[in-house]
């Protein structure tokens, strides 16, 4: 029987109506769908509940519940998701109900078919305008789906109740439903009631393709295409009264039953979904529209045909070869072309034998694509593949044209009727750059521009003035050279290059121990290839009194002129900026990673995790029990702040080991700017993990100047699992050449793990990239430092993390933390404000906070930085320095986006002392500490409003 309890009714916290908009099916565990109205709060909601049954058959119902819960919390946490999937107000579980609470508006689909007005658009799908935004929300299902397989996960369950939309004519559909969803490779299995319960629903299914077919499925029975007869001349249902135009039903076979040629994936579905978009509205729709191909064949085109043909046709005998292009096109054909392009220098024509190279005409002094030309001709066979291509069906004749002037006189007759061959190529629209994204991503640039700058100024231009030798080396007699340098760093109230040199050598003998470079290159950007190794070796005086330093080498530098005293290691410098700059885009692509900058608490929200207070939990202090607590139930975004030694870091061991013992395939990246923090977490994590038994697989990317650490190491993590692989039957039973493939692979990460590692040959570099990747996608916990290339390829892929925790978050300044943040929508910063800021932050600050002097460093930023700048909106950054207001509030961001840490906790704080803990907490504050701290610091309550 199922277990009693003090719990208030439905009805006790909802007024409920008569009539459901659902009723619930025992039968098919099916929820019932039911709008109420929050007696307390007074707000309109949707309520999805599965009724008690008062028996045992509440376990399975409870399992059900709860398993849909987590599966939202999963997913919402990726960037954008919101507005995909349908929104979770709460998960309560009352006496009678299990009870999710959906926002108010947004319903399932069967139930806004089934009380959608007669005017609706989803009544008259007869008409192509609604039949655009049917397609249209499509593709935002599609992009759901997206999300959901990323995440290892998949919906098994898609149809009218598992979409959820408020029937308005813009796009709005939602996914939800997930109480069916799976996670691939999860190794903790279902609970057992669970598993008892799918195994009665014959309607699930387990795959990607599946979800992708079952989508196609519920689109086409809106339609009135029956699934099942999708490949048939006539795949309508009885009674049917829309008709579709080709592309349509086109659409709907590559969704149900793709051919070899089609990718069914968000991307592919988004880019079709386009084209019908501009079918249906009337452009590029003509029927009498044709597409023109020139076809003269060469030596190579003719021995193709002959061999297509069965040795028919021969080589010499161009117009049978014409009459066999245009039989081959005429049994169906489809254009594909590099993913993302509009406008391609070629494109294919595919066949189910043949595959033709077309180029558009350039024989009439323009350039056209009314007019393709055959350029090569290849027959496919069973292994013929085409790599990132975009692949659509040619609904249109193709009329083959056998020379130039036929060409000519088709194009002045029937000009208006000629498509062009990059019709069906649509790219996803572009949405405009909202005035926040735009501030704040410009805020960023100028924060690196302000970095790089500072950087470029530590290059110190130099002449040669004498050279001798001496003990089997080069004496380079060396000379500071005045040039632009010396104006911008005067404009920022910083040293002449003749100054720095003397404090350098002269007076602080800073520069008397480091590895120098005579370099060619001056700017942000060189290679450094042609760099002299050199050694400070003493200052002297020339004949007029001038100061002269002298530098050992064994070489001079391949030119006298323009030359350039530079630290050994700063092009490792240049290479992080320009990973940053590279990462950058993300602000762009995650607009709750704009909010997070800006205003987190614009976005902040009650999380639905339920946190055990078990023995765990009653170990920790109390300041640390609040702080679990408040992290727990807030998202998307969290603070934990405290001095050292207060146990932040057995804070965060915490939250991991939580994590895993709930859920064992969940995936938590842990980063910091340095790898001294990583390390003493990841130390920390270690012993936790051991001491309570938890599986988990533990990654650390290579460590400073790429030494080995750990035993997580990811090249020692590589090698153990290629040995494993190496030594299975598997291994044992495959062809020769995967076996030493495997092997060359394993020796290659062996030698990468030695201290005097060499770079390998480029080949096995891809494979190890290529392993390197899997290894972190398979990984539970990945510790990296926040700029390190793992990240960057991480933010590449699109890969997302259930968590995303930033140790030493005050000491990192926001270019660096981008990355790792933008890689989960549940982000959890610990550190101390009142610790070591960011390097250089002192001089960086008071350069924003000037404008003058901002404007002055952006006038000459192109020829200090513009190489690795490139690309990049520098010149943007140039024109809004023309303009005060534009400036000052770029600048005003730059100021908060610099030390983001800083900037939250100060504003939380203030908040906090006006609402007095009337609003949720966005940060928590650890007050107990077990040794003396500096007086500066004050105990503070455990968390702000």
């Amino acid at each position: 029987m199922a277990r009693k309890s003090h719990l208030p009714s439905l009805e006790d916290l909802f007024d409920l109506p008569d009539d459901y908009l659902k009723g619930p099916q025992s039968k098919s565990l099916r929820p019932a769908l039911i709008e109420g109205t929050e007696r307390e709060s007074r707000q309109d909601r949707l309520l999805k509940y599965w009724p008690k049954t008062g028996t045992e058959a509440d376990n399975e119902l409870r399992e059900i519940w709860r398993h849909e819960r987590l599966q939202v919390d999963r997913i919402m946490s990726y960037p954008g998701a919101e507005d995909l999937f349908a929104g979770v107000v709460a998960m309560i579980e009352t006496s009678d109900t299990f009870c999710i609470v959906h926002e108010p508006g947004p319903m399932p689909l069967a139930g806004k078919l089934r009380t959608a007005p007669r005017r609706s658009w989803m009544r008259a799908l007869d008409i192509p305008a609604n039949r655009i935004v049917l397609w249209r929300n499509l593709a935002r299902l599609s992009r759901a789906l997206s999300i959901l397989h990323s995440r290892g996960l998949l919906h098994g369950r898609i149809d009218e109740y598992a979409v959820f939309t408020e029937g308005t004519s813009d796009p709005d559909f939602r996914l939800g439903g997930f109480e069916w969803s799976l996670v691939l490779g999860e190794r903790a299995a279902a609970p057992q009631t669970l598993q008892a319960a799918r195994g009665r629903l014959e309607s699930l299914t387990y795959s990607y393709a599946h979800d992708w077919k079952a989508l196609g499925c519920l689109f086409a029975s809106l339609v009135g295409v029956d699934p099942a007869k999708v490949r048939e001349e006539d795949p309508f249902t009885a009674g049917t009264a829309i008709e579709l135009i080709e592309g349509e039903i086109d659409f709907l076979r590559m969704m149900i039953d793709p051919d070899r040629d089609e990718v069914v994936e968000a991307s592919a579905v988004v880019k079709a979904v386009a084209a019908l978009g501009r079918e249906l509205s009337g452009h590029g729709n003509s029927r009498s529209g044709k597409f023109l191909l020139l076809f003269r064949p060469n030596q190579k085109m003719s021995e193709t045909i002959y061999d297509l043909s069965e040795q028919t046709i021969d080589s010499a005998d161009v117009p049978s070869q014409r009459l066999f292009v245009e039989s081959d096109l005429a049994t169906g054909a489809r254009i594909a072309a590099a993913s993302g392009e509009d406008d391609p220098d070629h494109l294919f024509v595919l066949t189910d034998t043949t595959s033709y190279r077309v180029q558009r005409f350039t024989e009439l002094g323009t350039e056209t694509w009314q007019v393709g030309v055959v350029t090569a001709i290849k027959a496919r066979d069973e292994d013929f593949a085409l790599r990132e291509c975009d692949v659509f069906p040619v609904r249109h004749s193709i009329e083959v044209l056998p020379n130039k002037e036929v060409v000519v006189r088709t194009l002045s007759k029937a000009s208006d009727d000629i498509l062009e061959w990059t019709l069906p190529l649509v790219k996803e629209a572009t949405t405009e750059e909202d005035p926040e994204t735009r501030t704040l991503r410009q805020a960023f640039l100028l924060v690196q521009s302000v970095e790089a700058i500072l950087r470029a100024l530590e290059i110190l231009p130099i002449e040669i003035v004498g050279t001798r030798r001496e003990s089997g080396k080069i004496i380079v007699q060396l000379m500071p050279r005045s040039t632009e340098r010396d104006e911008i760093a005067a404009s920022i109230g910083d040293r002449a290059t003749a100054d720095v040199m003397e404090k350098l050598f002269d007076k602080d003998d800073q520069g008397v121990d480091v590895d120098w470079r005579i370099s060619t290159s001056g700017g942000l950007g060189g290679t450094g290839s042609g760099d002299v190794p050199a050694r400070f070796e003493t200052a002297t005086r020339g004949d007029a009194g001038e100061r002269i330093y002298e530098f050992s080498a064994f070489d001079l530098p391949r030119r006298e002129d323009s030359l350039f005293l530079r630290k050994k290691g700063d092009h490792g410098t240049e290479s992080l900026i320009k990973r940053r700059l590279r990462t950058s885009r993300v602000i762009g692509e995650q607009r709750d990673l704009v909010t997070m900058f800006v205003d987190p608490r614009r976005n902040l929200k009650p999380s639905s995790d339920l946190l055990e207070k078990d023995g765990h939990f009653t170990e920790l202090d109390p300041a640390k029990r609040e702080a679990l607590e408040a992290l727990w139930s807030t998202s998307p975004t969290h603070l934990v702040v405290g001095p050292p030694g207060v146990g932040k870091t057995k804070l965060v061991s915490e939250i991991i080991r939580r994590k895993l013992a709930n859920e064992p395939a969940a995936s938590i990246l842990i980063s910091s700017q340095s790898h001294q923090a990583l390390d003493h977490v990841l130390r920390a994590t270690d012993r936790v993990l051991n001491k309570y038994g938890t599986d988990a697989i533990v990654v650390r990317s290579p460590g400073a100047e790429g030494s080995i650490s750990t035993d997580a190491d990811i090249r020692l993590r590589a090698i153990e699992y290629l040995e494993k692989a190496s030594a299975s039957t598997l291994a044992a039973n495959s062809p020769a050449g995967l076996q030493s493939g495997l092997r060359e692979l394993l020796d290659a990460f062996k030698q990468a793990a030695r201290p005097d590692a060499v770079n390998t040959e480029q080949r096995e570099n891809e494979g190890m990239r290529a392993h390197t990747a899997l290894v972190l996608d398979s990984a539970n916990l990945v510790f990296s430092t926040s700029t390190s290339s793992d990240v960057e390829r991480l933010v590449d892929e699109g890969s997302q993390f259930d968590w995303a925790i930033i140790e030493e978050a005050a000491k990192a300044a926001g270019p660096d933390l981008l990355a790792p943040l933008s890689l989960s929508g549940r982000r959890l910063f610990i550190g101390d404000h009142k610790q070591l800021p960011p390097f250089d932050s002192e001089r960086i600050n008071a350069i924003l906070a000037d404008g003058s002097v901002v404007r002055s460093l952006l006038k000459g930023a192109d020829r200090i930085i513009g190489s690795a700048f490139y690309d990049t909106g520098l010149e943007e950054l140039t024109a809004v320095a023309a303009d005060d207001s534009q400036l000052n509030r770029v600048r005003t961001m730059a100021i908060r986006v610099f030390e983001p840490f800083r900037a939250l906790v100060v504003e939380d704080e203030s908040r906090r002392a006006i609402v007095g803990g009337a609003r949720r907490a966005s940060c928590s504050f650890s007050t107990e500490w077990t040794r003396t701290l500096p007086g500066w610091y004050r105990p503070v309550s455990t968390t702000i409003a």
